[in-house]
């Protein structure tokens, strides 16, 4: 019985096993990350959490002041919105004021969620 033969089966077995399981130098992973109940405790995260919500709102406009717009859509919801200095005004392609925005008036609302606030972005009546 020739060397190799008899070798071959000895060394080749081991080194298969050692390329399939690693040989123990692995890195060891950590382990996952704790849920908390707390609403407390904060994490850091990147900047693409903050990204605003866009929303598209049409409905008939029930109080209107120089501070907030609240719209009822035709399925019955109810959305207030913030205006600020950032808010237009349009009717067709024309600029207009928020004086010319009454209580009843048809709008659509193009806004931005941030936070906990809707901020109208462009009230444009129809």
């Amino acid at each position: 019985m020739s060397l190799r033969r008899f070798l071959v089966p000895y060394l080749f077995i081991p080194l298969l096993s050692l390329s399939l399981v690693g040989c123990g130098s692995t890195k060891v992973s950590s382990p996952a990350p704790s849920v908390h109940s707390s609403s407390t405790h904060r994490t850091s995260h990147s900047k693409e959490h903050h990204h605003a919500h866009v929303i598209h709102v049409k409905g008939r406009v029930s109080a209107v002041s120089s501070t907030q717009l609240v719209v009822k859509t035709a399925r019955g919801t109810i959305w207030t919105f913030l205006i600020n200095s950032h808010t237009k005004y349009r009717a067709k392609k024309a600029q207009i004021n928020l004086s010319q925005i009454k209580v009843g008036s048809t709008v659509q609302v193009r806004a931005v969620h941030k936070k906990t606030e809707t901020f109208a972005r462009i009230v444009h009546l129809l």
